[in-house]
């Protein structure tokens, strides 16, 4: 059994489970960020001139959208790769799974 212990400050204390609506606005906010690139994560939601944009901080705290980014895994992290093993291994379903989707539409694309 895994166990963690956490420090009375630690921010995970207060984990609150996502459901999913906020996961797709993590994700949109994670594309959004994506195409238009930042200096730095807060900056989505500086209130500078040169940086100020209002749609973050609308959909999540800037807190939320770390803790979340500290959180997401696509793999179990108590298995560990072990030297010289595959270092795709984490995201393998996740590719796996995105493959799969491409040749059905393909597919249907065709037909």
């Amino acid at each position: 059994m895994l166990v963690t212990l956490l420090r009375q400050s630690s921010r995970l204390v207060d984990w609150k489970d996502c459901d999913h609506n906020e996961m797709k606005k993590f994700l949109g906010l994670s594309i959004c960020m994506g195409i238009k690139k930042l200096p730095k994560i807060s900056d989505y939601w500086s209130q500078n001139i040169l940086y100020k944009n209002p749609g973050p901080s609308s959909v999540m705290s800037r807190n939320r959208l770390e803790l979340l980014l500290q959180c997401w895994h696509f793999a179990d992290t108590y298995y560990h790769l072990s030297p010289g093993g595959d270092r795709l291994l984490r995201v393998k379903r996740l590719v796996d799974l995105n493959t799969k989707r491409n040749r059905i539409l393909t597919h249907l694309a065709n037909v």
